[in-house]
């Protein structure tokens, strides 16, 4: 997987987020994403960049 991209637990994890919650955004469309073939949803570093600022998330300086 591209280093420009992320899994939902990767968010979860970067964020201090339940995965549930990543899933809920994502399904809501408040977090862009996309589904692989194997049923994985990705999220795109600079998407979930453009979201955390968006959402006032503090981002921590692994994903700058």
């Amino acid at each position: 997987m591209s280093p420009e991209v992320l899994l939902t637990d990767q968010v979860a994890r970067t964020c201090s987020a339940h995965h549930t919650t990543i899933m809920n955004w994502v399904n809501k469309g408040k977090l862009k994403a996309y589904v692989t073939p194997g049923d994985y949803r990705c999220i795109r570093k600079d998407d979930f960049l453009k979201f955390m600022g968006k959402c006032q998330i503090f981002i921590p300086l692994i994903c700058g």
